[in-house]
């Protein structure tokens, strides 16, 4: 009797054992199959680059989060073109390549899901009506090199509560770069020793809420 009950035993605890090794088994294979698609190389049927890859001309589809960053594809990319990502309603976030230095006019036009943009390390331009009527957008960070901020450029994001802005002198700005942002309460962050530089700056000098890092 005890014989039978001890090669029941050694029978179920065996087929535990091989339930447990399948399970591992798929495990592995799902996670192995997750990393070669997130390492994968985003479909070029997605975007349009320039002849030298160095301009995006148009993203096609939606997606709540893009990461150029990590795609061999854009190591080349300088500028984000004219109206690239416009109206692209479902975008939240987007992650542009650090060789990024410009930009183009109404790139993020009407992207009403974007809620934060930080700038590439070496942008130093932003077009006309870039990021204009992207009404969700809250929070706005500024790369050091950034020096001009085109015609309407975040005219309409009313939604815009801080932007921080790393370049000791204000950015060239117009007086409509940022028509309908309440400036009243926006918070602008800048460098230590340059309040003063932004307060009297006639593209900066509405912000009433002007704050030294």
């Amino acid at each position: 009797m005890f014989g039978v009950i001890f090669v029941l035993t050694g029978m179920n605890f065996n087929h535990f054992n091989y339930l447990i090794m399948r399970k591992i088994s798929f495990l592995l294979t799902f996670l192995a199959l997750y990393m070669s698609l997130m390492a994968a190389d985003l479909p070029k049927s997605w975007y349009k680059l320039s002849d030298d890859g160095k301009s995006l001309k148009i993203w096609k589809i939606e997606r709540p989060v893009i990461d150029m960053q990590s795609e061999n594809a854009f190591n080349k990319l300088t500028s984000i073109g004219k109206m690239a990502f416009c109206n692209l309603r479902s975008l939240e976030t987007v992650i542009l390549p650090a060789s990024v230095i410009s930009i183009e006019q109404s790139a993020f036009e009407y992207c009403n899901g974007l809620t934060s943009f930080t700038s590439p390390s070496k942008l130093e331009n932003i077009g006309k009506s870039a990021f204009s009527k992207s009404t969700s957008l809250r929070t706005v960070k500024l790369g050091a090199l950034v020096t001009k901020i085109g015609d309407s450029a975040f005219a309409g994001c009313t939604a815009l509560a801080e932007i921080m802005s790393e370049n000791p002198i204000p950015p060239s700005v117009e007086t409509n770069t940022f028509d309908y942002v309440d400036k009243e309460n926006c918070v602008l962050y800048v460098p230590k020793g340059s309040k003063v530089k932004y307060s009297v700056d006639e593209g900066w000098k509405e912000f009433k809420k002007i704050v030294e890092k």
